[in-house]
């Protein structure tokens, strides 16, 4: 697949939003947007699945259903899409993998253009193994469906949850940069055959943001013997455990978590830059343990989605794999056939492990959807957003892209009172009309079955059915603003785009 255009992204950075407060049915927002920010590149590929194990390839990469969930989400020329197989089950792994995974896997990657990011076994400490499962890949999958290797999966837990007696206490700081190393050397001679370098592995992949400090990053992306394996610094995160007490959709919609995760990214951000390197989100998603039914399947996961997307995004996350279970109520595909046996929280107990479920989109899908339809790559695609503050303003985020074609504003509305006027002021004369595309459903609990995306919804056979429901924005224009007024439902997400004349492309392109 070509990306060249998506290299081309810029963000820029700032938001608008306040706290909850309750509307009433007159409430007009004003939001005022400013096209001349400073801007950060962003980077092709951002958005990706996480799977758990390798093993359960066989069985759902050959559905035609789940093909074209991935196939819709990789036509909007945003780069390949990832697919990550890791989790403690990948990093237990200790069978050789049979060919037909791996031939699934590349029959797919020729498909859709997908890439991979391949977890390895580090629990067992056995680099020989490693080397025969990436040899073992390699022997079908072509050098450019890989993105990446994971070396275990969560290690700065090792010491709690697995044997004690051979993960010591200090295995963080020590045990695993010795484990790594030596899992590097044993694959360098299969990386310079396959790939010609060696710069493919991912670290640390802990579960915990804070347990590495800038020495660690140093010390496996700065440093020899393990900077020339180092390919992106990646970390895992989840707003709250599923089973915390009072654990619902505003454990994820509220606001101090997103200002929590952006305090804790900021580092490994500043440390992927220093290194020149990626950092990725490998694993993530709303709450931790599998997620909770009614909460992480329903339209409040959706929005927690794109807004958190792109507030990581705006401050230089290089990527975001939001992790599937299969059955787990946080999955955007169910996949009720290939059940975990060690998930309790199902969101499909009734098609748990029944060899005929056929795989379906859950909510949090079309959260991805919607990204991918507001990251769609054009020529010098920038990504702005709103810098006003308007007093009172109810929990409603704001974000900008733009391109030398056409304005895309994507906002998040988090509040269910009633709908709410919005007023959105361009400082240039932008002058053209728009139309708006609008993510929503009855409640913040509605599930994928009660939703849509401009009046169209996913088939059970993987494409979009109904017809697109486009509601036509009129402009305000003088010298100098443009003025768009639009009305957004309780709890939902709007595309707004609008086409760009000639006199605005020059006026806005960025050098």
């Amino acid at each position: 697949m070509k990306t060249s255009l998506v290299n081309t992204i810029i963000v820029l950075a700032a938001c608008c939003l306040a706290h909850v407060h309750h509307l009433r049915a007159d409430t007009t927002i004003q939001v005022s947007i400013d096209l001349s920010l400073d801007t950060v590149q962003a980077p092709s590929s951002y958005l990706g699945l996480s799977h758990e194990p390798i093993t359960t390839a066989r069985q759902v990469l050959p559905t035609l259903q789940y093909r074209n969930f991935i196939k819709l989400l990789s036509s909007f020329q945003t780069g390949p899409f990832i697919i990550r197989w890791g989790g403690n089950a990948q990093d237990n792994q200790l069978d050789i993998i049979e060919d037909e995974h791996w031939i699934s896997m590349r029959d797919l990657h020729q498909e859709t253009g997908v890439q991979y990011m391949i977890g390895l076994n580090l629990a067992a400490r056995d680099p020989g193994l490693a080397v025969t499962q990436v040899g073992n890949a390699m022997r079908f999958l072509p050098p450019g469906a890989i993105l990446a290797f994971n070396i275990g999966n969560e290690a700065d837990a090792f010491m709690y949850k697995r044997n004690k007696t051979v993960f010591q206490a200090d295995y963080w700081k020590n045990g695993w940069f010795t484990d790594i190393t030596a899992y590097c050397n044993a694959l360098q001679p299969l990386f310079m055959q396959y790939f010609n370098h060696t710069k493919l592995v991912t670290g640390p992949g802990g579960a915990d943001m804070t347990m590495w400090k800038g020495e660690q990053a140093q010390k496996f992306a700065g440093l020899q013997p393990l900077a020339p394996f180092a390919a992106m610094l990646t970390a895992h995160f989840y707003t709250a455990r599923a089973t915390a007490p009072g654990a619902n959709t505003s454990t994820f919609l509220a606001e101090p978590v997103m200002a929590l995760v952006s305090r804790r990214v900021q580092y490994w951000v500043r440390w992927a830059n220093l290194y020149k390197i990626q950092f990725r989100l490998e694993e993530t998603n709303t709450l931790a343990l599998s997620g909770l039914a009614g909460a992480s399947n329903t339209l409040g996961a959706a929005l927690y989605y794109i807004d958190y997307a792109l507030s990581m995004m705006q401050i230089g996350v290089s990527g975001l794999n939001f992790h599937d279970s299969y059955c787990s109520p946080y999955s955007p595909i169910m996949f009720p056939s290939v059940c975990l046996p060690n998930v309790s929280l199902g969101a499909c107990p009734d098609l748990c492990s029944h060899p005929e479920a056929m795989p379906y989109v859950s909510a949090p899908y079309y959260g991805l959807l919607f990204l991918q339809m507001a990251l769609q790559s054009l020529p010098q695609l920038y990504v702005a957003s709103a810098v006003h503050r308007t007093p009172n303003v109810p929990n409603i985020k704001t974000y900008v892209l733009r391109s030398r074609d056409e304005l895309r504003i994507v906002l998040v509305k988090k509040d269910g009172v009633t709908p709410a006027i919005i007023n959105l002021t361009l400082n240039v004369a932008w002058g053209r009309p728009g139309v708006l595309k609008v993510l929503q459903g009855p409640t913040i609990t509605a599930l994928a079955q009660d939703m849509n995306l401009a009046g169209q919804q996913v088939s059970a056979d993987g494409f979009l059915s109904g017809v697109e429901e486009l509601q036509h924005v009129t402009v305000t224009s003088d010298d100098s603003s443009s003025t768009y007024s639009i009305t957004m439902p309780p709890f939902s997400a709007g595309l707004l785009i609008i086409p760009s004349d000639g006199e605005t492309d020059g006026s806005l392109a960025v050098c």
